[in-house]
């Protein structure tokens, strides 16, 4: 791209103008505000209220004091907060933590008309900013150490201590010292935002931020308006935030999601840049709120769908369910002759299981000792699964499963499923009788019509065991009649690339396995780029060692961790 020296003096003059234009408008708030500050500290009335606000800061790590800049910048914003923190005797550590819960929660008055005139409703904005403020604060509390002085900013160590006519000397130079750090900052923030649109460099930066909408938790064709509240805020960007959202139909779930993002992590030009000449480290002034930003995003998207499904499978539940599932799916290729290679009892595999990047829980699959049943010794299978103590906050899961299937692994014998989701449960058995060749589904002791099956029919969790003594092949089909109980269908699936991949419990040579979803229903049924992939060992015990799917609230997985009771080893370098 050429640049017209014409064009980059223009705008360079241009940015200057406003840089001072804003500059002034700032001085008009900042400058009150901290004298008004000021004199409440050298009377002393300030510090009368510390038996008021001290619990509260208390639980922030902050002293009594810290509530005046923090209330200011709630109601007004972050100027005036900076102009309250540049005259009281903060520490260093406490300039940080005060400056990333003002950069969540500021001017929460204007800024929620904006968000709710834009399909937010005010009071949830709110309390999802003061919330994420709060709880950040906590977590980067935990990270600071204490900083026993203020470096650097400290304008005098308390203004009463020094008399007042030397404490207002004292004010008014530290304020010419911090005023021109502010005008150069802005200036410099104006200067870069006319020439990026004056080179069109922001339609650049839309279509590179696009891809990363996915991570942030957001929908892709919001990338304008996430980038307007982002570069310009809440405030400066509301019109053309209210604007689009009046002219295009948005999603009100997705509309809210970039709301939730916005109100936390915004405007991440320039009013970070502002806390810097306080001494404020940039790595606290940028990457907390983004970091908090994207969970609660994914946390919302997440509770929303917990709520709209009522669902048989949700959060572990949903990866339980793609485990048994993808193994419902698998079938009929070339068999190896001998099955006991595969696996054998006292096999125990254990996975964790994430929702996006978050740890939601463990998943167990265990071959447990050889039973009798009807005078036939049987396998006994068993795949459990638990949400983690995060997970348990919001949706508890203890689901467990049992299958029998003959020893020969020609067909299953008997399933049970006792499912513990939220406030789901179902305590389920199928039988199967060979004899009449039907499979009847019971829950609670309510039992259904039986179901024809044809020979060979498994149940979702004997066929995985079953399809780890199939010979694969990069693009070989696999296929086998499987049932729920409910309903009988052949699984059909394809092995589609071979790959070497490394999960926690080490590094293995794998075939990467797709099943077809067509017979699939819940989440995977509604979500239309629904996919389930399984990589499986090349070894001839094909072991699990992955598992990832894609549905509508995002991808579930699952990577094995750690194996006791293998068979024979397999080909990993740990």
């Amino acid at each position: 791209m050429k640049t017209n020296p014409t064009t980059f003096r223009v705008n360079l003059r241009r940015g200057t103008v406003k840089g001072w234009r804003g500059f002034v408008w700032m001085l008009k708030i900042i400058l009150p505000v901290s004298l008004v500050t000021f004199l409440l500290d050298v009377s002393g009335l300030i510090h009368r209220m510390d038996g008021l606000f001290e619990p509260l800061m208390g639980v922030l790590r902050l002293p009594a004091m810290a509530a005046l800049p923090m209330i200011i910048g709630l109601l007004t914003g972050i100027y005036g907060a900076i102009a309250a923190m540049a005259v009281l005797p903060f520490t260093s550590s406490q300039m940080t933590l005060l400056a990333v819960f003002l950069l969540i929660a500021h001017n929460l008055i204007q800024e929620g008309v904006v968000q709710h005139r834009s399909g937010c409703s005010a009071w949830t904005a709110t309390a999802v900013r003061l919330l994420a403020a709060v709880l950040t604060v906590v977590v980067t509390g935990w990270f600071l150490d204490p900083d026993p002085v203020r470096q650097g900013t400290a304008l005098r160590p308390t203004a009463a201590a020094a008399g007042f006519w030397p404490a207002l000397e004292g004010w008014a130079v530290g304020m010419a010292w911090i005023s021109l750090k502010i005008l150069f900052i802005i200036t410099a923030l104006m200067v870069l935002m006319e020439l990026l649109n004056a080179y069109r460099l922001i339609d650049r930066l839309l279509r590179m931020i696009q891809p990363c909408m996915g991570l942030l938790g957001l929908d892709r064709d919001l990338g304008m308006l996430w980038l307007t509240a982002t570069v310009f805020g809440i405030a400066y960007g509301g019109a053309v935030i209210v604007e689009e959202v009046d002219r295009r139909q948005i999603d009100p779930e997705k509309l809210k999601a970039l709301h939730f993002s916005i109100g936390v992590n915004h405007a991440v030009v320039e009013d970070p840049a502002l806390f810097l000449p306080l001494g404020v480290h940039p790595f606290w002034l940028w990457i907390p709120r983004l970091i908090v930003a994207i969970a609660f995003v994914h946390a919302y998207r997440m509770w929303r769908w917990l709520r709209r499904t009522g669902a048989r499978r949700r959060g572990v539940g949903v990866a339980l369910a793609v485990m048994v599932l993808f193994a419902a799916s698998l079938g009929r290729a070339s068999e190896i002759p001998d099955r006991s290679h595969a696996f054998s009892p006292g096999e125990r595999l254990t996975f964790v299981l994430k929702w996006t990047v978050i740890p939601a829980g463990e998943a167990v699959l265990e071959v447990l000792p050889q039973e009798q049943m009807a005078g036939q010794d049987v396998y006994h299978f068993v795949l459990t699964a638990r949400s983690n103590a995060f997970v348990d906050a919001f949706y508890t899961v203890r689901d467990r499963i049992d299958a029998w299937a003959d020893t020969k692994m020609q067909r299953s014998l008997l399933y049970r499923k006792k499912q513990h989701e939220g406030s789901t449960r179902r305590d389920i058995t199928v039988s199967f009788d060979w004899e009449a060749m039907h499979a009847q589904y019971v829950n609670h002791g309510d039992a259904r019509d039986p179901i024809p099956i044809t020979a060979g029919t498994f149940d979702p969790l004997a066929i995985f065991y079953w399809s780890r003594a199939v010979d694969l092949s990069v693009g070989s089909p696999i296929q086998r009649p499987v049932t729920d109980g409910k309903k009988h269908v052949v699984g059909f699936a394809h092995v589609v690339d071979r790959a070497r991949i490394t999960v926690p419990a080490g590094t293995f040579d794998t075939f990467l396995i797709e099943p077809d979803l067509t017979h699939v229903g819940g989440v995977f049924e509604k979500s239309r780029d629904a996919k389930i992939q399984l990589w499986v060992t090349s070894d001839h015990r094909r072991l699990p060692v992955k598992l990832k799917s894609k549905v509508v609230v995002g991808s579930f997985s699952g990577e094995l961790v750690s194996m006791t009771g293998a068979a024979a080893p397999a080909t990993a370098a740990q």
